[in-house]
């Protein structure tokens, strides 16, 4: 026997005695939309006072990088930038080989214009003999003429490359004894472990380029070198040589 469903009816009617169920308009019974409000209104008054609480509490700021201090970079860095070719066109260091070499150099072009006037004069009176000596006789003295002005002038380039040469030397030794070591200090106190040259940096900061303060130590240690001059002695082809310095 299947159960009565009278009891399903008798609990209906029994809800319905103790409170009618008033429908709105649209059938949806009104008891249930103002519960939902209800419900509504406690979780913002709770959220209210949520906030509220939490208002009471000093804001939270966001982390911020280290700033980093603009001035430091100009007492210690990994890298520093050096312009050698600055440093060697302005030290006077380096001024003072060039005094030497083109002092050195001067006094070189005098004595090779003083010794072809001495030649221009004894070919003219070479010239002036041809007609009084034998034909044999004047081509010998020609051609030894001949032969000595160009050893003269052998010697004079000689003299002018291992004159070049010996600036050259002179340049370098300044670089490895005098300027190398105020770079390696420059280094040692800025904390540097690399040092390039300005040219091969594209971009850097200028308080990383060292070449100023390089310059003005360099000057203050007055360090200076004295060009090695080829010999200036008198040879078989100079008549009127300078007299040594």
């Amino acid at each position: 026997m299947k159960p009565s469903s009278s009891g399903s009816r008798l609990a209906r009617a029994s809800r319905g005695k103790g409170a009618a169920s008033v429908v709105r308009p649209g059938g949806t019974p009104l008891g249930w939309l103002v519960g939902a409000l209800m419900v509504a209104g406690a979780s913002i008054a709770y959220a209210q006072i949520a906030y509220a609480q939490d208002g009471d509490r000093a804001p939270t700021q966001p982390a911020q990088a280290p700033i980093a201090d603009p001035g430091s970079g100009s007492e210690r860095s990994d890298v520093l930038v050096v312009d050698v070719e600055s440093i060697v066109r302005e030290a006077e260091s380096f001024a003072d080989i060039r005094s030497q070499m083109q002092a050195a150099r001067e006094a070189m072009r005098t004595r090779f214009e003083l010794a072809q006037a001495a030649f221009r004069e004894e070919e003219d009176a070479l010239m002036r003999l041809r007609e009084t000596l034998p034909i044999i006789e004047f081509r010998e003295q020609a051609a030894s003429f001949e032969t000595r002005v160009r050893q003269a002038r052998r010697e004079h380039r000689d003299r002018e490359a291992a004159l070049q040469q010996a600036f050259n030397s002179a340049i370098v030794t300044m670089r490895r004894q005098g300027l190398w070591p105020v770079l390696k200090q420059i280094m040692q106190e800025r904390g540097a472990s690399v040092m390039i040259h300005a040219q091969y940096a594209e971009l850097f900061r200028p308080d990383l380029d060292v070449t100023r303060e390089a310059v003005a130590r360099l000057d203050a240690a007055g360090a200076r070198i004295t060009i090695a001059i080829p010999s200036e002695g008198p040879s078989e082809t100079e008549q009127n040589p300078l007299p040594a310095e």
